[in-house]
């Protein structure tokens, strides 16, 4: 009889065990999406900041356009305001790709940016700062954006300063 109610206590246990353990994997999955999409709001933001000034201010756009369709026609001066913002702005697009190799931002977060980074680095302005400037980025994140630039799919998407130019 006592032997009956030490296997019932075994079995009562090994419940409890198993959903405990049930719990914390359910648990843990939760928290894994809370947390990509924490991810996800900081590296938009991130991205978000460093575009902003083009948005907000209408001679760095005119100038990202005119540096984008020809980035020898732009002033020294230019230049150096040109190549700060792509920096600021690729290098967090950059930190990004790279958050998404290593699980911590989802495919469908990234590909927004991918569309971006392709219609921008593919004006000729655009092509000749990426042929001039990719020692500003890691191997790993030069690697990545060349990988986007040369992506077929990105085709015809709407990227660049001027989609209709596509």
């Amino acid at each position: 009889m006592l032997e009956d109610l030490g296997n019932i206590g075994e079995f009562v246990g090994a419940i409890g065990v198993v959903t405990s353990l049930l719990y914390l994997s359910w648990e843990v999955r939760r928290n894994t999406r809370i947390q990509l999409r924490a991810n996800h709001r900081a590296s938009q933001e991130e991205l978000h900041n460093s575009v902003r000034p083009a948005a907000e201010n209408a001679a760095l756009a005119e100038l990202t356009v005119k540096a984008m369709e020809n980035l020898d026609a732009i002033s020294p001066g230019q230049r150096y305001q040109f190549d700060m913002y792509m920096m600021c702005w690729l290098q967090n697009a950059e930190l990004m790709i790279l958050d998404h190799r290593d699980g911590l931002i989802q495919e469908e977060t990234l590909e927004p940016y991918r569309v971006a980074i392709a219609g921008h680095l593919r004006t000729p302005g655009g092509s000749q700062w990426w042929d001039e400037r990719q020692a500003w980025f890691t191997q790993d994140g030069k690697r990545a954006i060349n990988k986007v630039i040369s992506a077929e799919s990105i085709s015809g998407r709407g990227g660049g300063v001027d989609p209709r130019h596509e």
